[in-house]
């Protein structure tokens, strides 16, 4: 080996793999992506954010946080709450989705730190609140202008930056209270903080000093809980990391602070072997991460009435970022989504608001008995949009941003599509999810080809004894989906 290769090796050693976003092998990032929230029925979704001590990261450095927080509700991806909440080092947040007294969506929370906006008292003692919105919905799509729409969907957590505890969020105020003693500091004046955000508060013309580069190391946890029934299925969100290298502190509400700001290079493990792609938008990078070709799990189904039943949740987190409505002008819906949002009909006038079938992206799905054999094809009973491509005789569609493929109703969705019931069918094993139809694929300025959709999610599982010494069992699970990633 001559001297210059070993000097270009040696060069190559020291120089910093480039920024970019991948999942976190180890649960924790800059973004959290939680799958599915729910408070249809009796069911209430309550979750967690961690700030974990920075003696737990590599570099020691100040992990108080600026966090912004979305939910969108499950058909259209339209987001129905936006705020900001500060977390302090080595804290948990934990919020619940459930409903108030008229059965609409709301957030509650028992903890202190600051959100902006601030909630209001909530309708339990020692509890604050804040109410999802229908605004960016109602007469939109005509999918539904109700706020039981909001009631189910995903949601994410992106974190904007550290908190630079020595800023002055107002006179003689700084963004952390410190209390002396060597003790870290936790409290932050949320009344100061919120003012801050005001005309002429001090974040209009701050420069963005209030916070530094983000760090990552954010977990969390969450299970949809139902008191009645007695049954509890739990999950951990999807953590990406590399998203960002600066900080990004934007006010609640719009646009700002999101995963379309990511670094546009993304870095996906296939087959033992990580892959680099760059991209003209950082959403494709985001994205491209989360591609897979097939999605599969475990499930049962109802059998001679047993209270069996399985719930498949599929959800496309970036949907909203590729697909637009048919009456959108001047847009077009881009790969490796194939299908726009409908709200007309073939004359050019709405439908009815309610009636929209969203935008049915074509699929194969199958389901395998436990004993491998019988490899039968299955349909769901979608009849307002039945393959439209045709690309195989047993194609099905998945219409919304987040999908509950159900043997059973298992969650009450709003938005499930049953499978199909037949005593020729296994009633338990397997569920494989095809996404790679035609047009499904993602590529790359380099033009490495992504096969199928940007997908997360997981399968719930319930089952109930009534013979246990007169007693009734409910038992109830959790398992992540499993995924074919292909990259060409």
């Amino acid at each position: 080996m001559n001297k210059i290769t070993i000097a270009a090796l040696l060069g190559l050693a020291i120089i910093p793999f480039a920024q970019a976003v991948s999942l976190s092998p180890d649960g924790r990032g800059q973004a959290l992506i939680y799958p599915y929230y729910t408070a249809q029925g009796n069911n209430d979704t309550l979750f967690s954010i961690v700030n974990p001590t920075s003696d737990l990261l590599a570099t020691k450095v100040d992990q108080g946080k600026a966090l912004k927080v979305r939910f969108y509700e499950g058909r259209n991806g339209r987001v129905v709450l936006d705020f900001n909440l500060y977390l302090a080092e080595n804290t948990t947040w934990t919020a619940a989705v459930t409903r108030d007294a008229n059965g609409n969506p709301i957030l509650r929370t028992f903890d202190s730190a600051c959100t902006a906006p601030r909630f209001g008292a909530g309708s339990i003692a020692g509890s604050t609140e804040i109410a999802f919105s229908n605004a960016n919905y109602a007469g939109y799509d005509q999918a539904g202008s109700g706020l039981d729409r909001a009631r189910e969907g995903h949601f994410e957590v992106i974190e904007m930056g550290r908190i630079n505890d020595t800023f002055p969020i107002a006179a003689g105020v700084p963004f952390y209270d410190h209390t002396g003693n060597n003790i870290p500091p936790k409290a932050i004046d949320c009344a100061a903080l919120a003012a801050s955000w005001t005309a002429g508060g001090a974040f209009s013309n701050s420069g963005g000093a209030e916070l530094l580069a983000p760090s990552g190391g954010l977990f969390g946890h969450a299970f949809i809980i139902n008191v009645p029934l007695g049954t509890e299925y739990s999950y951990d969100p999807d953590a990406l990391q590399g998203l960002f290298s600066v900080q990004m502190h934007t006010p609640p509400g719009g646009t700002g602070s999101s995963l379309a700001q990511a670094a546009p290079v993304s870095r996906v493990l296939v087959d033992g072997v990580y892959r680099e792609s760059t991209w003209s938008r950082g959403i494709d990078a985001v994205s491209a991460v989360l591609v897979h070709r097939a999605a599969m799990n475990e499930f049962v189904s109802p059998v001679s009435n047993l209270p069996l039943g399985t719930d498949l949740i599929l959800t496309f987190p970036t949907r909203s970022y590729y697909v637009v409505r048919d009456s959108d002008v001047g847009q077009s819906t881009k790969a490796p989504f194939t299908v726009k949002f409908s709200d007309l009909k073939l004359d050019g006038t709405k439908i009815s608001d309610g009636s929209s079938p969203g935008a049915c992206e074509p699929t194969a799905a199958y389901r395998v008995g436990r004993n491998g054999n019988g490899y039968l094809p299955y349909r769901y009973p979608v009849s307002f949009n039945p393959d439209p491509y045709f690309m195989y005789p047993d194609a099905t569609t998945l219409c919304w941003q987040t999908n509950v493929l159900s043997y059973g109703n298992v969650l009450r969705s709003a938005n499930a599509q049953s499978f199909a019931q037949d005593a020729n069918y296994p009633s338990s094993g397997r569920a494989e999810v095809f996404l790679d139809q035609s047009g499904h694929v993602l590529t790359s300025l380099e033009g490495h080809q992504y096969v199928g959709l940007p997908v997360v999610g997981f399968a719930m599982q319930h089952r109930l004894n009534g013979n246990v010494g007169g007693m009734i069992a409910n038992y109830s699970g959790t398992s992540l989906n499993k995924y074919e990633t292909v990259l060409k």
